[in-house]
């Protein structure tokens, strides 16, 4: 039996296990271990889910505690080691304090990593019961905690809703029953062409309506569209309105089913609203035990819409 944690912990736990399995395949070779050392760590971050659970990895544990505080070392070096620590800490339920701590003992050397790796540690101390009684100084801001290409993703789900075929539209225009389509097929093709997928304050009624409600959908012609649109939205102008976290809770599978050259932007895009909105959480208040992980999770993004 694991810790109870909400979505975001488990996610923030599912990202410093990412982290670290990345810099164990391609850089383990930096890290200063022997070969024991080695197989331990590999033991520690594949098998026990970064949790020390065997004698072999208690043993790394005041090894990577130095390390992680250690300056000279690698890049890839010192976020291995506070990423384990951290993903340890979160799974730990009474110690995840030491996850918030970590960050604010280091944080300077901690920006200065690329942020591929400092966003997952970021997140992490963001996660913390004690985050409040931080220094303002070590408080992790947002550019702290986001990974991802904002602009980038943003690009890639504006060229899924300008991919929009008459049908789609004509579709989507009609998606209340057929009330107002005009004016929702007017609005729509604003919002599509002119607007770059974002809508106006104005424009909270048409043509949003009809967007939010082919979203909900999985078997809509247009839901790909739809839903890329609606991220989009919140990306530029925040998901005020909570229209995402449910969508995630309730479509996660049909999203992660999605071909390809859809299924990317549009993970990416839940990503981007994760890694900016602190309050975006799906399954509201449920709490899951970390060590089931029963909630979906979000998929690390694609490395080109990565902030390396």
């Amino acid at each position: 039996m694991g810790a109870l944690v909400s979505f975001r912990t488990l996610q923030a736990i599912s990202d410093l296990q990412a982290l670290a399995e990345g810099v164990l395949d391609n850089s383990l070779s930096v890290v200063p271990l022997s070969g024991s050392g080695r197989e331990a760590l590999r033991g520690l971050v594949k098998t026990e889910r970064c949790m020390f659970d065997s004698d072999a990895s208690l043993k790394l544990w005041p090894v990577l505690n130095k390390l992680s505080e250690d300056a000279a070392q690698p890049e890839a070096v010192c976020a291995l080691a506070n990423g384990i620590l951290a993903a340890n800490a979160l799974q730990g339920g009474d110690r995840k304090e030491v996850a918030g701590s970590l960050w604010s003992a280091s944080v300077h050397r901690l920006r200065q990593l690329p942020p591929r790796l400092r966003g997952p540690l970021a997140r992490a101390a963001g996660r913390t019961a004690d985050l409040h009684r931080f220094p303002d100084r070590a408080v992790p801001t947002g550019d702290d905690k986001v990974s991802v290409d904002l602009a980038g993703i943003s690009e890639r789900l504006v060229k899924i809703g300008q991919a929009v075929t008459e049908e789609e539209i004509q579709h989507i225009a009609r998606a209340d029953y057929g009330c107002d389509r005009d004016r929702h097929l007017s609005a729509l093709r604003q919002v599509i062409f002119n607007q770059d997928c974002v809508f106006t304050d104005a424009q909270g009624w048409y043509p949003s309506e009809v967007v939010e409600l082919v979203s909900h959908v999985p078997t809509e012609p247009a839901f790909a569209v739809a839903t890329a649109i609606l991220l989009n939205h919140c990306i530029h102008k925040g998901d005020l309105q909570g229209s995402t976290d449910f969508r995630w809770e309730n479509n996660a599978a049909a999203y992660l089913a999605l071909p390809p050259e859809l299924r990317g932007p549009i993970l990416a895009g839940f990503r981007a609203i994760y890694e900016s909105d602190d309050n975006w959480s799906p399954y509201y208040s449920a709490l899951f035990d970390s060590a089931e992980n029963r909630a979906v999770l979000l998929p690390q993004p694609l490395p080109e819409l990565t902030r390396m």
